[in-house]
């Protein structure tokens, strides 16, 4: 089958996306034990990864597991912060056990990603996926609530992320190209001259982005979730090697991977649950947007095209 007509088909299937449809009772479980990249620890990359061989499987009528180890003792990278989609459907994993087990390392035909923001019939898939899949344990969800509250609690806020240090170093190519800081500060200005905000939320993994916002911006204004910034061990790092990855500053300083991702996750969720948004193009920014389901007042994502596109 041409690869157009399986877009199309798995398009068809995902605009009217509802887990409680796909899943039965008498379908042979699928083990995901791998996907596209060796992952360490939690990143959107992993995420969307995985939300795509789960509706990959889905269409296919197979129940998918996922049991994709990580790094730093995390035996299974997503059910330390997710829900499993029997668990989501509210079935007992014990009725499959007497189906046939399947190994699934096919690689999807789609799956959210940095240019699913971008068109606006993928936009809608990656919404009902996340709606219907990304669903936080009950540990996972504790810790975001506890920030929300904390954090934002029923103020009117202004979500911004600004992506730097690997990718804005880097450039690799195929990623987003990421707007100016100039650019960003000055467009938050202008939206918070409206009056309709109470202050921002920052999220960077730029211990240097909090301070030059906490500069143009009232301090008090500017809301950050519990963070390890990576900047200083990240530049430390690139002295001696011309690219490293954030993943890898993290496992060879033995930063705890698991707190890490939990604190990277939330700041998504929080950015999800603003009232508005302002960010470059990014997994996480994309993620943001697809949870937040369209409830955003205003969004601006940075299109600016893909590093290595011929516009360098």
């Amino acid at each position: 089958m041409h690869y157009m007509e399986e877009y199309m088909q798995r398009m068809l299937f995902l605009m009217d996306f509802h887990i409680e449809r796909c899943v039965r009772g008498d379908m042979p479980i699928c083990h995901i034990t791998k996907g596209f990249f060796d992952y360490k620890s939690l990143n959107m990359c992993f995420v969307n990864d995985m939300v795509a061989r789960i509706a990959e499987c889905l269409y296919r009528c197979y129940l998918p597991v996922i049991e994709v180890p990580g790094a730093d003792g995390i035996e299974n990278l997503w059910t330390t912060y997710f829900k499993q989609p029997h668990e989501i459907a509210g079935l007992d994993l014990r009725i499959f056990e007497n189906k046939v087990d399947h190994f699934y390392e096919m690689d999807p035909i789609w799956g959210p990603g940095y240019k699913a923001n971008l068109i606006p019939r993928e936009l809608m898939c990656a919404t009902n996926l996340y709606r219907e899949l990304v669903k936080p344990n009950d540990t996972t969800a504790e810790y975001i609530e506890k920030e929300q509250r904390e954090l934002i609690g029923d103020k009117s806020i202004l979500g911004v992320l600004v992506r730097g240090t690997d990718l804005g170093v880097d450039h690799p190519k195929d990623h987003p190209r990421q707007p100016d800081l100039e650019q960003v500060l000055s467009d938050v200005e202008e939206v918070l001259s409206t009056g309709e905000f109470d202050g921002i939320y920052l999220a960077s993994e730029e211990d240097k982005a909090e301070e030059i916002f906490c500069k143009r911006f009232p301090a008090e204004s500017i809301l950050t979730n519990k963070r390890h910034y990576l900047t200083e061990t990240y530049y430390e790092a690139r002295k001696t090697r011309d690219i490293i990855g954030l993943t890898d500053v993290m496992v060879e300083n033995r930063m705890d991977l698991y707190t890490y991702g939990l604190e990277y996750l939330s700041s998504i969720f929080l950015l999800s649950k603003c009232n508005a948004l302002i960010a470059g193009n990014t997994l996480g920014s994309s993620a943001a947007l697809f949870l937040n389901q369209g409830r955003y007042q205003m969004h601006k994502l940075y299109d600016l095209g893909f590093y290595g596109d011929g516009q360098d």
